[in-house]
């Protein structure tokens, strides 16, 4: 799907591809510094190599319940979005989500077309009825962003995060049911 952003660049969302590894590693990467809200640290994404973004991006594609998308400007990979399928038979009605945006695109509506488009292929789907996810308690606008997509809190982890600067912060479970 393509789209027009505020900033006046044409983006697009595609399904991540395995050529993509290298790019979307830099982008992990660079998120992971510019973000407080990841719950990965920057020295843990600094030490993932390429192999392994690929190997992530098959576990992906190689899971027909599963989603990695892009969002992908004239120049750039400027964020994306994962769904995976939870790996028990009990629980493959569960999808995790994940969503990163590089700070330079932040504002513009990137985050609310990748949900949009992950809302839209669900309904494609009859497996996932349920999507979770976990964000961090002090990340106003993604916690408003998922409410916005009918997200309710279902639980929260106290002191879940620690912070660089010797502080805690709790983190929020989110769920939705898809379909009823």
């Amino acid at each position: 799907m393509s789209y027009l952003l505020a900033s006046g660049e044409q983006m697009h969302i595609r399904e991540v591809i395995s050529d993509d590894a290298p790019v979307l590693l830099a982008l992990f990467q660079q998120v992971a510094r510019e973000s407080a809200f990841l719950l990965v640290s920057p020295s843990e994404a600094d030490r993932t190599t390429v192999e392994e973004m690929k190997e992530r991006i098959e576990t992906y594609t190689d899971n027909k319940n599963s989603l990695f998308i892009v969002a992908v400007t004239e120049k750039e990979l400027v964020g994306g979005l994962t769904l995976m399928q939870y790996e028990w038979q009990k629980q493959e009605h569960i999808a995790s989500l994940d969503i990163a945006v590089k700070s330079s695109h932040w504002n513009l509506g990137i985050a609310r077309r990748l949900m949009n488009d992950v809302m839209q292929w669900l309904e494609t789907q009859t497996v996932i009825k349920c999507i979770q996810l976990e964000v961090m308690a002090n990340n106003e606008k993604g916690i408003r962003l998922f409410r916005n997509f009918g997200f309710h809190e279902e639980g929260r982890q106290a002191r879940a995060i620690y912070l660089d600067h010797g502080m805690y912060e709790d983190v929020v479970l989110m769920g939705k049911w898809i379909g009823g």
